[in-house]
This record gives structure tokens, sequence and C-alpha cells, in this order.
């Protein structure tokens, strides 16, 4: 994990190849012998191997990306296969399409043209459309969404110019799995209510497009968008049923019990049956992550182990890390492993103080049902205790009864909606899933009331500043610490880490001023208003500045007033004014008056003075810019979105 993190740091300044073979060679001394003491650097060799696995990664994605021969900006002819279709309501699709031959890549394209209304993945498309390069940060220790599509296979985004026309169709195991995904949907959407046959579609073969956007947005707004993607909760709860419902229909069957075991029976089901939940779901990464983590608890059943340790948490996210090493940066990985860290560290000590407890007590049924609810609610406190910081510092958002709303659903995802969905899964292809969807369907239809009504409150929603990157750091050397020491005590230590740098980072000083990559773009936030220049209002600059300064999105912008000249334009953001020169006399004027400048590199020989001078050519590559001012020398200092390698 740390050699991932500081392969991240080094990428490009260190030589892949000396790394490589170092690392090949202290693994070979730490195996030759367990007396010398190279077998004690282990932990270095893991680490070393760590910088290779994320180093090595990262160069044979950028190595790909370089031989793709692409014009930015220019209308171009495209075929392809469609991989993934993203209906977004009223504002058309968004296709994922593998193009070119022989070196294929995959692009993102938006279509507001028109399209043939069952696109599904493996159709051969013919198209229009214009490419480039996907944005990188709009904000300093932002949301880079460039390297996210790179991690996710993405070369290009773009958009149509003409109709999507299908061509023809690949045939190939994607094309017969997304045939199967729209037809288990099309069988909950027909049998269910225009709001529960979404939702369900959404939970059990990932096909999210169906939800009304007022749904949608009242599940977010509730803190509950985390039931909408398929990830480890799901999995886990799909294998969990299948698990207990086989051992307990197998450990009944008298003639089985001779021959096989009940319990690794059980689980050679469930891995089954969590592998076709796996295709159906679409197989996302984040969903090939949990499969993995399940895959090995499944497998410490079958050796007669104890299923879930930190031994084998920690063997997950190694063979985990070592297909995506990327992984370790993403928010579903770090929530999904500090929430599972979080219950296991928990119930290993409630189960040592429940053994101390050695009376002999009969519990009737309902007891044992309250004690399944009571538990349900204890896992769904320390899931969001776990991963409240992480989801902080990715996400910038607090929602005030969040914690509250997930105590009321995911109890009743795990005791009423997975063992329904996995029913009428079974149910569906005899054509008898009409009255488990029934119930389902009312299920499903509470959890959306429970939602709206919490998403009503008004003080729900908290959104707070952006998270500096050090904060990131921090996250993974908590994790690190925990699974060196794996003790409650120390899970409590972490955890008190994390929220006490939470608020040591509220108090750094950051960017009040904002200038955008074409200099034509500038925002202020400064004592709580908010003054913009050039932004579209609710657009994805504004809304991700808005998330950087911890703007509500409801909280409406003031104008900042641009005087423009024939030779120039200067903005007066309240402290200091941006000016914006078109030739050398105005420039060297801006440059007297120590004001911010923004004009063309090869021009700053021409400024005297000790302004801060920012290149366009910088901007370009490595904005948005902020700029601040230094409470104690009350000088001026810039941070870059995307700071210039020399910085």
């Amino acid at each position: 994990m740390a050699g991932i993190v500081f392969g991240y740091v080094v990428h490009g300044l260190i030589s892949v190849a000396v790394l490589f073979w170092f690392s090949l060679s202290v693994a070979a001394m730490a195996l030759y012998s367990s007396k010398t003491v190279f077998y004690q650097l282990r932990p270095v060799f893991l680490c070393l191997t760590g910088i290779c696995l994320y180093v090595v990664h990262a160069d044979f994605r950028d190595e790909s990306i370089s031989h793709l021969d692409i014009r930015e900006g220019f209308q171009k002819n495209l075929t392809g296969v469609v991989d993934e279709v993203d209906h977004r309501g009223g504002a058309g699709i968004r296709l994922k399409v593998t193009i070119g031959e022989p070196t294929p890549m995959t692009v993102l394209v938006l279509v507001r043209t028109g399209y043939p209304k069952d696109l599904i993945a493996g159709d051969v498309v013919v198209f229009d459309g214009v490419l480039q390069m996907p944005q990188g940060p709009v904000y300093p220790d932002g949301f880079d969404y460039r390297q996210f599509l790179q991690f996710e296979g993405v070369h290009y985004t773009g958009f149509a110019t003409s109709d999507i026309i299908r061509i023809g169709v690949k045939e190939s195991f994607k094309h017969s799995v997304e045939a199967l995904r729209q037809s288990i949907a099309n069988s909950f959407l027909g049998q269910m209510s225009e709001q529960g046959g979404p939702l369900a579609a959404a939970l059990f073969v990932g096909k999210r497009d169906y939800i009304l956007p007022e749904d949608r947005d009242h599940i977010r707004k509730a803190g509950l968008a985390h039931i909408l993607a398929i990830s480890g909760l799901h999995m886990g709860l799909v294998t969990g049923v299948l698990f207990l419902v086989a051992e307990i229909v197998l450990a009944r069957i008298t003639i089985l019990t001779h021959h096989i075991l009940p319990r690794k029976a059980a689980a050679i089901l469930a891995w089954s049956g969590g592998l076709f939940y796996l295709i159906i779901s679409g197989m996302s990464i984040s969903t090939i992550r949990a499969f993995i983590m399940v895959s090995i608890v499944l497998f410490a059943v079958l050796v007669d182990r104890q299923a879930l340790t930190i031994r084998n948490i920690g063997i997950a996210a190694f063979v985990i890390l070592v297909i995506w090493p990327e992984a370790l940066f993403s928010a579903g990985f770090q929530m999904s492993f500090a929430a599972t860290i979080g219950l296991v560290l928990f119930f290993e000590q409630f189960t040592r103080q429940t053994k101390r407890d050695t009376e002999p007590q009969r519990k009737g049924r309902l007891h044992k049902l309250g004690k399944v609810f009571v538990l349900s609610l204890i896992t769904t406190a320390v899931s969001q205790v776990a991963i409240g910081p992480i989801a902080l510092y990715h996400f910038q958002e607090v929602a005030t009864f969040g914690a509250a709303a997930n105590l009321f659903v995911v109890p009743m995802m795990t005791m009423i909606v997975m063992p329904l969905g996995v029913l009428c899964l079974v149910l569906m292809p005899f054509g008898l899933m009409a009255p488990a969807a029934y119930v389902l369907d009312v299920v499903l239809l509470s959890i959306l009331t429970i939602a709206q009504d919490f998403a009503q409150l008004d003080t729900f929603a908290v959104t707070v500043q952006s998270l500096p990157a050090w904060y990131g750091i921090v996250t993974y050397l908590g994790f690190l610490l925990i699974c060196t020491v794996p003790r409650l005590v120390t899970a409590f230590f972490v955890l008190a880490l994390w929220y006490a740098g939470i608020l040591v980072a509220f108090e750094t000083p950051k960017p009040i001023v904002m200038i955008g990559k074409t200099g034509h773009q500038v925002a202020v936030y400064r004592e709580g208003e908010y003054k913009t220049y050039g932004l579209r209002s609710s657009g994805f600059v504004d809304d991700n500045w808005r998330q950087y300064w911890g703007i509500a999105p409801d909280q409406e912008a003031g104008r900042l007033v641009r005087q423009c000249g024939e030779r120039g334009c200067i903005v007066d953001t309240g402290d200091f004014s941006v000016a914006f020169p078109e030739d050398i006399d105005f420039l060297r004027q801006a440059c007297q008056a120590e004001l911010v400048v923004v004009a063309p590199a090869q021009w700053q020989r021409y400024c005297q003075g000790s302004t801060l001078y920012v290149a366009i050519e910088n901007l370009m590559t490595h904005g948005p810019l902020g700029v601040g001012i230094d409470e104690k020398s009350k000088d001026l200092f810039q941070v870059w979105s995307s700071p210039p390698a020399e910085k």
C-alpha cells in the first residue's frame, strides 16, 4: 500500500527497470534463507513491489495512449463496438465505444442526436464525432477526471455530431450477457411499479438509467446513494443469503449429509451465485473487487479457516492491488475496506465479550430475529463511523441525518430486499416471480418514502470545503497502521486521527480567487460571498468550484465587474485586481500597479515589479489557478490544479 502511494508520487521520476530488478533481487535473497538479514527486509520488498506495480501499470497505460492517432477537436468518422449504454434521461445517452484497428481504444461519447432505442452492448455502430482528451482537475487537489478515465481504460471523450447508425452486431459473450441483463430489467419493470421496478433493476442488474430523477435526487440527499452502486454491500448480501439458505436446505437432506458437508457445499453454491450476480450486474471494477473479496472469504470456509479475518481482508486487498494498483486511490476501495476492517475488528471484540457470558439460556425465534435486527443496526452504525472521514474527503458533503436514514434502510436491504431479489431471480425463468416481486415492490417503495422524508429536511445536507492532498496521505497511513497492528484500539486511534485531520485541514489557508484555464473565467469566495465572471451557472466548472469552497449549490452567485478597453481588461476581486493585457503598454502599467497579471509567457520579460505573473500557457496546461493571501505576510500565493513538473 505504501509502495503504491510512493509510486504515484514518483511516477516518471524513477527508472522502472531499476526498481523492478532491485525488487526481484530482494525477493530472491529473502526467499533464499530466513536466517539472513534480507529476510527481515520483506516489508521493503513489498513496498518496492507496490511501487513497481503502479509505475509499470501507469507507464503501460501512457504508452498505449501515446500510440493513438487522434486529432483533438476535429470531426472524425468513427466505427466501433458499443461496450456500455448509459441513458441520461432528457440529456440523451452516453456510449462507451471501442474503436480503431489494429490498435483499439475506448472512447466515451455523449449522444444528443438520433440513435436506435434498443441499442445494447455488442452492437456495431458508425457515426461522426469530435474527440478530445478528458479534462483534468479544475481546482487544487481536485478530482482528476482524466486520470480516473485512464484507469478505467477510457482514452478520449467527445460527442456525436451525427445520428448513431447500427450496422451490425458483434456476437460475443458480452453481447449475450447484455441481452440477459436487459431481459431481467424488463421483467422487473414489467411486474413492478413505476418507482419500484427501476430501483430493482438498479440493485440486481446495475441498470440505473430507469430511476426517476426525483427519486435519484431524494436517495442522494438522504445519504443512501451507495445502495444504487452494486459493490461490496450487494455482493456480500447476495452471497450471504445464498450461503445461509443453501446450508439450511442441504443440512435437512439426510441423504446428502452422508456424502457432503453442507457448509462447504453451501460455500460453492454461494460462490456460483456470486459469479452469476457479478456477470448480470455489468462486471464493473468495483463489483469485481467485491467478488474477489467474497471469493477469498468463501475459500476460507472450504479450507476450514475463519472466514472474516484481518488476514483475509489483507489477502483480498493484495490481490486487488496486484490487478488494479490504482484502486487504492478510489473512493470505493477505501470506503469498502474501511467498513469491512471496522466491522471485523468490532465483531472480534464483540465475540470475545459474548463468549465470556457462559450462562446457558434458551432463546426463542423472536429473540434471534431481534438479535439479527440489532446486529444490522450495529453494523450500519460502525460502517458509517468508519467511512465518514473518507466520504468527506472524496465528496465534500455530509448528510446530517444520513446515518439515521441508513439505520432504517440497510437492515431492510439485508433482511428483506436482497433475499426477495434473489428469490425473484430464481423464479424468473419459470414465470413465477409475481408474488415475490409484489412484496419486493412494497418494500422498495417504503425505502423511497424514507429517502424522500429524510431528503426534505431543510438542514439535511451540509457542504464542506475540499480537503487538501495531505489528508489523503493520512488516510493511507491509517490503513497501513491498522493492517500492521490489527486491534480495535488501533482502529479507534486511526479514526481519531482521521477526524482530527479534518479539523486541521479546515484551518489550512485556501485560495480566495480561481482563474479558469482560458483566463476568461474568474470566481471569488470571501467571507461567505461568492462572485463569478464568465461562469455558466450550474455548469461543470461552477459546480466544482462551489464544491472546492464548500458552497451550497443553491447559494446565489454575485457578479464580478470586468472593466475592458481596447488594450485589455481588469477584474476587481475585492482584495486585489486581475489584469488581462492585450498589449505591452497595458502590461507594463498593470505590473507597476502590482496587479495579478494573466498574459503570454513571452511577455513576462516586460513586467517589472513584484506582481504575480500568470502565463496563459501554464493556465492551459496546469490550470485552473487558485490565488490566495497569506494572513501573516499578506503576500499572494498561487496553487495550481495540476502543478507543473518543475514545481
